[in-house]
């Protein structure tokens, strides 16, 4: 038997036995294939999985460059000036989130005897752990190492849980939305994938919308494909 909807996902009860060491207001477990196929898990806090989709339609943010860096992002104000100017130009003012750490969460390394002396490459990540404070309350570098540690477990957890099914079939709950909206849009502009999704973003943007919000307006039958298309 599934647990509960409210129930965290066992990612997020293993982040809960640290958060007294690490200390935090919020977290979220962010699984992600690449930057536009991603889901929170069950029990992530909505403020922060809000901001991960307003990152999500402009392509830039702490949460991407972690993801696509595989290295920790740290920001110690959200409200101060920030390296992302087209992210901080629509942060609502009104974000309860001040400090953040951002900390990928990277396949497992595998173990191997043969050892050689070359570099290993880098590893890819399986999603993002974030965790934020509602305070200016840095993170500090101890903190950071604590997270990272953490994520390497929720990784691994990761891992076997997708491997046996579980992880799609209770607790990441990936939004088809976007992928059905995408794929009529391609269909009605003759166009790929890629071009479909650049007017999404683009719609969502000056709509002041993400993008999740505006794929499920169109099923929702509140916003027109054409309108979509062909912005006036």
């Amino acid at each position: 038997m599934s647990a509960e909807p409210q129930d965290p996902s066992p990612e997020l009860r293993l982040c809960g036995l640290a958060r007294e060491a690490v200390g935090w207001d919020r977290v979220v477990v962010v699984v992600a294939r690449d930057v536009d196929t991603r889901a929170a898990l069950r029990g992530s806090d909505p403020v922060l999985e809000g901001y991960c989709d307003l990152q999500q339609t402009l392509l830039q943010g702490p949460s991407l460059d972690a993801f696509t860096a595989g290295t920790p992002v740290v920001v110690d104000d959200l409200h101060a000036r920030l390296p992302w100017p087209l992210l901080a130009s629509v942060t609502p003012a009104d974000l309860p989130v001040r400090s953040m750490a951002v900390v990928p969460l990277l396949v497992p390394a595998t173990c191997s005897s043969a050892v050689t002396r070359r570099a290993a490459p880098p590893r890819p990540a399986l999603g993002v752990l974030i965790a934020g404070r509602d305070d200016v309350d840095p993170f500090t570098p101890a903190q950071v190492a604590v997270l990272a540690h953490l994520a390497a477990v929720v990784a691994a957890v990761l891992v076997h849980r997708a491997g046996t099914g579980e992880l799609i079939a209770v607790d990441a709950d990936p939004n088809d939305d976007l992928a059905v909206v995408g794929g009529m849009l391609a269909e009605h502009l003759g166009a790929s994938a890629g071009e479909a999704l650049s007017r999404m973003r683009a719609h969502a943007f000056t709509s002041g919308r993400t993008l999740n919000e505006l794929a499920r307006a169109v099923l929702a039958g509140e916003v027109a494909v054409e309108d979509v298309a062909h912005p006036r």
